[in-house]
């Protein structure tokens, strides 16, 4: 799987239960999330797009994007 090598957690929004927790709180979703991931299928979630970018911006350091 895609970043597995490099410690990255996989995620794909085609698991129901991924999907449904992402819709139904996406601030909570992000929160939750470990650093390092990678967010596949993420167009079946845009509402969460709002939520990693705050996330993103409030702690800014190289590599995180």
């Amino acid at each position: 799987m895609a970043g597995a090598g490099n410690g990255y957690a996989y995620y794909t929004f085609d698991d129901d239960f991924q999907r449904e927790s992402a819709i139904g709180d996406p601030f909570g979703y992000v929160r939750s999330l470990p650093e390092k991931i990678v967010l596949d299928e993420i167009q079946r979630v845009p509402h969460i797009i709002t939520s990693l970018k705050n996330a993103i911006d409030s702690v800014r350091k190289p590599g995180r994007c």
